[in-house]
């Protein structure tokens, strides 16, 4: 393909200009940012799940402590009654079957009161659980909507400078032959730098070294003659 050289060199700003464009739309400081904001949303995300099961454990647990309660209510008030009864005079068989089943219900009564304070203790643990993870919520907030202002400001700034270096990009286009914008473009779409410059023995496109053979059929193309790298395919601008 015949290019006039000053063609060849806009050709040569206009990918220096797409390569920056590209740079600014996918730099690392907009991943890190992007990777802040997904480790904050997966904390945040891990955070209410916790917080959800443990409410959704504290009013289970609270049922319980409801019927152990209830269930310590009614041993209680059977021992009372036995009590009653047995201070009532009966018979010293009577007397002796009320004093097994209230030794009895007195163990009983001790293993249910174990059991409520256990139960108790759980639910003072998942209470403190409770609350200590809502308090970690606003904070985590916080720190979500601080990477969310740096990432607009950034995506802000990105526009901004996209848009200068468009303005730039299409003052050169309009000088190129659209013949050749059409073969950047469609070389563009399969290699990462579809125009490099030749510098010594080295295309600018894949930095390799190109063969004293090869070099020589390049060198020895006319000036406007817009040649390719033998190894990666894109176009190379010579000195």
């Amino acid at each position: 393909m015949k290019v006039e050289r000053e063609q060849q060199r806009r050709l040569l700003e206009v990918q220096g200009i797409d390569t920056e464009i590209s740079r600014h739309r996918h730099g690392a400081a907009a991943r890190e940012l992007d990777l802040s904001m997904k480790d904050l949303t997966d904390q945040m995300g891990g955070l209410r799940r916790r917080l959800v099961a443990a409410e959704t454990e504290a009013s289970d647990l609270q049922r319980e402590i409801s019927r152990s309660e209830e269930d310590v209510r009614r041993v209680r008030a059977r021992l009372e009654r036995d009590r009653d009864l047995a201070d009532q005079g009966m018979s010293a068989k009577v007397q002796r079957e009320l004093q097994h089943e209230l030794a009895s219900l007195q163990r009983r009564l001790a293993d249910l009161e174990d059991a409520e304070l256990e139960l108790m203790q759980r639910q003072e643990d998942l209470e403190r659980l409770v609350e200590e993870l809502r308090a970690s919520e606003p904070a985590l907030a916080e720190k979500m909507a601080a990477v969310a202002a740096q990432q607009s400001a950034a995506a802000d700034e990105t526009r901004q400078r996209v848009d200068e270096l468009q303005t730039q990009r299409e003052s050169l286009v309009v000088a190129i032959d659209p013949q050749v914008m059409s073969r950047y473009d469609a070389l563009r779409g399969d290699l990462p730098v579809a125009v490099a410059p030749l510098t010594g023995t080295q295309c600018g496109g894949c930095r390799l070294q190109l063969p004293p053979a090869d070099l020589a059929e390049l060198t020895s193309a006319d000036a406007d003659d817009m040649v390719s790298c033998p190894e990666c395919g894109c176009l190379l601008v010579r000195d």
